[in-house]
């Protein structure tokens, strides 16, 4: 079975492509670098990990880059593992839900936030290219912290990954209440 996977320098790429190429898969894999990791990966599977060094912001000739010249069009892909692009794309407003617990907006004048810890759990693979729901919630936030969850879920309504996001948020001195 061949699957693509991204990002596998390092990180959850790198652990997917590991576990999948020990599993008796095809890996085709890309990143920006290659790693010692990813080196040691390439010479224990020479057979079954094809690694292309390849930026995915450059979307220019993407499809002809990879599906043509590297995969060739003969290659059936049975997945697409895109675990870097739902980590980068379930960041990007996980705080949300904290700012409106604590009244805001992510748009008022001055406001400072940042993520204290981003966790992420992958229940199945999925797509990036295809329909996602993102569920998010914020069960706690106070004191100018706060706590965000997010589910994200395919179009069958199954849950492909769980998000956890701690976060700092302040706004400027004059805006607090009673001040």
């Amino acid at each position: 079975m061949n699957l693509i996977v991204t990002g596998i320098s390092k990180g959850l790429g790198l652990i997917a492509t590991e576990t999948m190429l020990k599993n008796g898969f095809t890996v085709y894999g890309i990143s920006r670098s290659k790693t010692e990791e990813l080196n040691q990966l390439i010479i224990q599977y020479p057979d079954t990990l094809k690694w292309l060094q390849y930026d995915l912001i450059n979307t220019e000739n993407l499809k002809q880059v990879i599906f043509k010249d590297w995969i060739g069009l003969n290659t059936p892909i049975h997945g697409f593992v895109n675990n870097a692009a739902l980590a980068y794309a379930s960041d990007y407003s996980l705080l949300e839900p904290i700012y409106r617990r604590h009244g805001l907006v992510w748009s008022h004048p001055g406001l400072m936030a940042a993520s204290l810890d981003h966790a992420m759990w992958f229940h199945r693979p999925t797509r990036v290219d295809e329909w996602l729901l993102y569920v998010q919630d914020s069960p706690n936030a106070r004191g100018a912290r706060g706590l965000s969850l997010g589910k994200i879920f395919n179009r069958r309504g199954e849950l492909v990954a769980t998000v956890a996001q701690e976060g700092l948020v302040r706004i400027p001195k004059q805006d607090l209440p009673n001040h």
